[in-house]
């Protein structure tokens, strides 16, 4: 199962964001929550089996026959139980070993997984191969799955079990599409986002640092697998357009050339001046070993480089998805379903999105009612109570009394290394390992949250009741959800719940005004969200242009600036077709959910309760949790 590494943070949206490493195979057959772009499927081996004595031939006692008797209900679901729970297990074992980087951040304690034996040493491969070689084990997976009596299943593994058939399902659908991936696209692409992630292997001990050069080494050889794959991309006459080309050669070029000051040294040396079992001729000789591992990486973008250049002209349609007929169409609904966590097709969706840009307008209207000054205050109120640590206890004051408690846990905030500065995104909130949440860690980027007025919004989307507070909660439910689920990749679902902490704190706040806050809140969302997110579908599905785009942005926006914004939806839509479905999709069907109860159950809407009900579900698509939120509603009406 191939992965690699990703880092979200958002360039356009929401600059605010936590970081979301996550397995994710290319056409995501597999892929757990924390760790790839691109990860490699391990093929399970057994040695040969030892040979053994015939048996020796007895003659059977005589006794009398007896039926077979029947298997009790009790019997029928300790047997199903115990069947999910040992395949949840293998799947897990066998897909965090996929890379280095991806096992470390997801396993805390690996000596706790007895089927973890082999830990994995470099990223892994990114091959049509290994592509295929994850493919029939992802349809080995799903006929095991089958194989269990879903109906003699409790509740709580129901969800799971459908939770994994559909993720399964999706995947093995998704494999003919291979060539229609992108990996180093202008947003979030591998190219940026592998020399970031290597930042956060942090390093305690001396095998650590080991283990961490071992990694970097494998390095040059993986980029070369990246190479190869776009070149394999341009002979099936799926490679990029040539102005997405002309922003990823920048992109790498960057990189190239701060050779001199680039932070994987410094960063490193950061790391080890803390272990103290290290002398002072190992931290050098270490650092030394770094400086030419690290000059080899950026040798290997130098070939990646002349490698993409050469297939330059090699782009067959403008690169929307509709100039590839029917396939492109077909492989933009499967991958929608994706990103989107939910089973739902693109008219569905598209359906979806401007119900919610109706409801976003609404909200912006309301709030102007309410306080006709918001237009003059715009973006000049400062959303913050004083210090980091005061806004967070501010939010965690404001959301006591909706939201279930959480056990015990630390909370650090660490600034960005200043070298990261200009490619971070203002906040960031890294995913703790999933067998232990006990430490957190938020990264904030002081240079960028210095203009950033909307900072109590930041740490509500990256903290409390955000990224920080859904992990927590949700790594209390190992025992019902199974290990495999809370690793998958579900960017929608995880989204949804982040920007539901922002929209929790611009209605309920007590400093700053509902009006103010939700006015802000939705002009961001309009703009910065649901309209890219409206472009993507209609342009890649429906087959719009740029200068159709007009229309639909002028009437927002007006029309000298739509001249300008039609074009830059358009490129977005083309360069990173899912970029904002996956956030614009969960939030708004969630949103769309959480609006329908407080309508429905009116004086008796219970938030906490419809929280802690959504929360105990645990991570799955929307065509599954939402009917139970619907049960709720009913109940509660």
């Amino acid at each position: 199962m191939r992965l690699y590494v990703v880092v979200y943070m958002h360039k356009f949206i929401y600059s605010r964001e936590r970081i979301y490493l996550f397995m994710k195979s290319i056409i995501k057959p597999m892929s757990f929550a924390l760790s790839l772009l691109l990860a490699l499927s391990l093929l399970g081996c057994s040695a040969a089996p030892k040979d053994t004595a015939a048996p020796i031939a007895t003659e059977a006692p005589a006794a009398a026959s007896a039926p077979t008797p029947e298997p009790t209900e009790d019997t029928a679901r300790a047997e199903a139980e115990a069947a999910l729970k040992e395949l949840d297990e293998r799947m897990f074992a066998e897909s965090v070993v996929s890379d280095a980087l991806s096992f470390h951040l997801t396993v805390a304690h690996p000596e706790n997984f007895p089927l973890i034996t082999d830990y994995p040493t470099g990223w892994g491969e990114f091959t049509y191969a290994e592509q295929e070689a994850s493919n029939e084990e992802n349809i080995a997976w799903l006929e095991e799955l089958y194989a269990i009596d879903r109906n003699a299943l409790s509740d709580d593994s129901r969800i799971t079990y459908d939770t994994l058939v559909q993720f399964l399902e999706q995947g093995i659908e998704g494999n003919q599409y291979y060539y229609y991936n992108e990996v180093l696209d202008t947003f979030v692409g591998l190219h940026s986002n592998l020399p970031l992630n290597l930042v956060f292997y942090d390093m305690h001990t001396k095998a650590d640092v080991e283990n961490y050069l071992t990694l970097l080494a494998d390095t040059p050889r993986y980029v070369g697998q990246v190479l190869a794959f776009e070149q394999e991309k341009s002979a099936d006459g799926k490679f990029m357009r040539d102005n997405a080309l002309d922003k990823v050669l920048e992109q790498i070029k960057a990189f190239m050339d701060a050779r001199e000051t680039c932070f994987l040294f410094a960063t490193f040396d950061e790391f080890i001046a803390d272990i103290d079992e290290l002398s002072d001729e190992e931290r050098a000789a270490y650092s030394a070993r770094n400086a030419e591992l690290v000059n080899a990486l950026i040798d290997s973008y130098q070939v990646l480089y002349d490698g993409l250049e050469a297939l330059r002209g090699t782009a067959t349609t403008d690169g929307a998805l509709y100039t590839y007929g029917e396939e492109g169409k077909a492989f933009f609904a499967e991958e929608l379903k994706y990103n989107a966590c939910a089973d739902i097709t693109p008219e569905e969706a598209l359906e979806i999105l401007y119900d919610e840009l109706n409801a976003q307008l609404s909200k912006l209207y309301d709030a102007a009612k309410k306080d006709a000054a918001v237009f003059d205050k715009y973006d000049t109120v400062e959303l913050s109570v004083g210090t980091t640590e005061e806004n967070i206890e501010y939010l965690k004051e404001l959301m006591a009394d909706y939201y279930p408690e959480l056990p015990e846990h630390t909370l650090t905030f660490m600034d960005c290394p200043s070298e990261l500065e200009d490619q971070f995104s203002p906040a960031a909130y890294l995913i703790p390992p999933v067998d232990d949440a006990s430490e957190n860690l938020i990264i904030l980027n002081n240079k960028t949250l210095e203009n950033d007025n909307r900072y109590l919004d930041t740490l509500a989307h990256e903290g409390y009741p955000g990224h920080l507070y859904h992990y927590q909660y949700l790594r209390t439910l190992i025992n019902k959800t199974g290990y495999t689920r809370q690793a998958l990749s579900m960017g929608g679902y995880y989204e949804s719940w982040s920007q539901s902490g922002e929209v929790f704190f611009d209605n309920y706040n007590t400093r700053f005004g509902a009006p103010y806050c939700n006015f802000m809140s939705a002009n961001s969302m309009i703009g910065n969200l649901l309209l890219p997110a409206i472009v993507s579908i209609e342009v890649n599905y429906f087959g719009k242009s740029a200068d159709d785009m007009f229309d639909l942005t002028s009437a927002y926006f007006g029309d000298e600036a739509a001249t300008e914004l039609k074009d830059i939806y358009y490129d977005y839509a083309v360069e990173n077709p899912f970029y904002f479905l996956e956030y614009a999709m969960g939030y708004s069907i969630y949103q769309q959910k959480l609006r329908e109860a407080e309508d429905i159950c009116g004086a008796s809407f219970d938030l906490r309760s419809f929280h802690e009900t959504y929360l105990n579900i645990g991570p799955t698509y929307f065509n599954i949790s939402m009917p139970i939120m619907d049960e709720w509603i009913s109940e509660h009406k």
